[in-house]
């Protein structure tokens, strides 16, 4: 596996670009690491590994996350990313943790999401996700 490490970040967001976003998500609170990377950087996109990401700037996350969800009668994930291709990487709001899973834009069924870390920092060290023998059942 490939070691690279080419993710272009941006400039991070401000205070009340936070505050305005947090409020638009309403009751989902997002996770204390996925926040402070947005305070660094405001999104960002390229390789890290053999993973393409593109990260949403966090004023985009409710709009986009709500637009590849529309019609959906339940809205398991909160969608911040995508891999540039079919699948969007996401927080699942099922539970309490706020794990990131790949989930597939075209299905969004929990059944064909790939597990890939239980944090945002986590998942910023292997966003390919971790070996089969590693994923919660």
């Amino acid at each position: 596996m490939s070691r690279s490490r080419t993710f272009e970040t941006r400039q991070g967001a401000s205070v009340s670009t936070l505050a305005a976003a947090q409020h638009d998500l309403g009751m989902i609170r997002l996770p204390s690491d996925y926040l402070d990377f947005i305070r660094q950087s405001n999104g960002g996109s390229g390789f890290i590994d053999d993973c393409f990401l593109q990260l949403w700037r966090i004023e985009d996350v409710k709009r986009l996350s709500d637009g590849y969800q529309e019609g959906e009668m339940e809205r398991p994930w909160l969608f911040f990313g995508s891999n540039g291709g079919g699948e969007g990487f996401a927080f699942d709001l099922r539970g309490g943790a706020m794990a990131i899973f790949e989930v597939p834009f075209v299905t969004l069924d929990p059944a064909d999401a790939l597990f890939c870390a239980p944090s945002f920092t986590e998942f910023m060290r292997r966003p390919t996700g971790f070996p089969a023998e590693d994923n919660p059942p």
